[in-house]
């Protein structure tokens, strides 16, 4: 069974020589995605450093059928435009201290700032997607805990 959440990953290293006190790094960024991990679908979560940060954009272009939907803390949406047959998404991440770390907290990610987008409506149809994906379906049965609602 593939699984395209590894399959498809690259990892690059940036490297700033020579950066000194008071300077800023800029990075500009882009990812393709080419296996979607659920056929037909898109999904993407982003977890903000815990670091300051200054500026941080997040634009995703999906195809004008494909709504989007969102989960956000620390990141406003701007209105959708709509290019030909193209929707854009856009996040920004709001100015600002980030949250403080909690006592005994698991990981800054659990209480700090996050965007998690999908074309799923809700998790309802996350779990009709996952139960009947036939990537699963030919290696697993179905069980009692995997029913379509």
């Amino acid at each position: 069974m593939g699984a395209p959440m590894f399959q498809d990953t690259r990892i690059k290293t940036v490297i700033f020589p020579d950066v000194a006190v008071g300077d800023r790094v800029y990075l500009h960024r882009r990812k393709i995605r080419t296996t979607p991990l659920y056929p037909g679908q898109f999904e993407d979560w982003t977890f903000s450093s815990y670091y300051k940060v200054l500026s941080q954009t997040l634009r995703y272009s999906l195809p004008a059928s494909m709504p989007l939907y969102s989960d956000a803390r620390g990141y406003a949406a701007t209105p959708p435009r709509v290019h030909a047959d193209r929707t854009v998404y856009e996040w920004v991440l709001a100015a600002g201290d980030n949250p403080r770390i909690e006592n005994n907290g698991v990981a800054f990610i659990d209480h700090g700032r996050r965007l998690l987008v999908s074309t799923f409506a809700d998790k309802a149809s996350i779990r009709r997607n996952s139960c009947c994906d036939s990537r699963l379906l030919r290696e697993t049965s179905r069980t009692s805990r995997c029913r379509i609602s």
